[in-house]
């Protein structure tokens, strides 16, 4: 019998072979979520983090929502978006690095409009990377779709 320890095989970095975590913290990564929120408050306070000393946890709701790792607030960008459009592109002009964004996230294939039908806010979390092991969370307050993860260059 084979005592040795068997480990999954966790995804890669092609370019760089260097082996990563499913989700979490990876440089020149950007992850994009697209969701409906009553303000921009809302959206906000569901990017927060809780630094009080009463606080049980730290970590915002879209972490716990999406059972991701915590990530570096300084590297996100959250916004409302005018309108609801078709043309997500349009959704991520203005953001950081918004042509190379644009590119790779039509190469990977946008949603299809009615799945997204509704939505009007935006974030993006560079340096990191989710799985999509959770896809869509939905509930009276807010709705948020994980669309991808693509690779930029800083």
């Amino acid at each position: 019998m084979n005592n040795m320890e068997v480990k999954p095989e966790m995804p890669h970095n092609a370019d760089d072979k260097e082996l990563r975590p499913a989700s979490g913290p990876y440089p020149d990564q950007v992850s994009l979520w697209i969701g409906r929120f009553a303000s921009e408050e809302a959206l906000d306070e569901y990017l927060r983090f809780d630094y009080s000393d009463e606080a049980k946890q730290r970590d915002p709701q879209i972490c716990r929502d999406f059972r991701m790792e915590s990530f570096d607030e300084d590297f996100r960008e959250a916004f409302l978006v005018e309108t609801d459009q078709s043309n997500y592109a349009n959704w991520l002009e203005g953001c950081s690095y918004d042509d190379q964004l644009i590119s790779q996230f039509e190469a990977s294939g946008w949603p299809e409009p009615p799945e997204l039908e509704g939505m009007n806010a935006v974030i993006l979390l560079y340096d990191y990377s989710y799985d999509g092991s959770v896809p869509v969370v939905q509930n009276s307050q807010y709705s948020v779709r994980f669309i991808g993860s693509v690779v930029y260059e800083d």
